[in-house]
């Protein structure tokens, strides 16, 4: 079964963040694309994982691209700390 329980948390980080739109398997199911790297070094070993798409077009520009790191450390470290045992 897809242990959902990182990319579902990682979306609402986001969302509460303000970043709209959100998709989550949006347009294609991400388990589908997900492909060996997940599967194998993250699933089989039981590992919480996610695959995260962007858009090219917000990674463009340095700031573009400082603005993401930004937002995504803070997030994943939002992420993290609600999932520590």
């Amino acid at each position: 079964e897809w242990d959902q329980r990182s990319a579902k948390r990682i979306v609402r980080a986001l969302e509460a963040a303000g970043v709209d739109p959100v998709g989550d398997n949006d347009p294609y199911d991400g388990r589908l694309a997900a492909g060996f790297t997940l599967t194998y070094h993250g699933g089989s070993r039981r590992l919480h994982n996610a695959a995260l798409e962007m858009r090219k077009d917000v990674l463009a520009s340095e700031d573009g691209v400082a603005h993401w790191a930004a937002l995504l450390a803070d997030c994943l470290s939002a992420v993290q700390q609600e999932m520590a045992p």
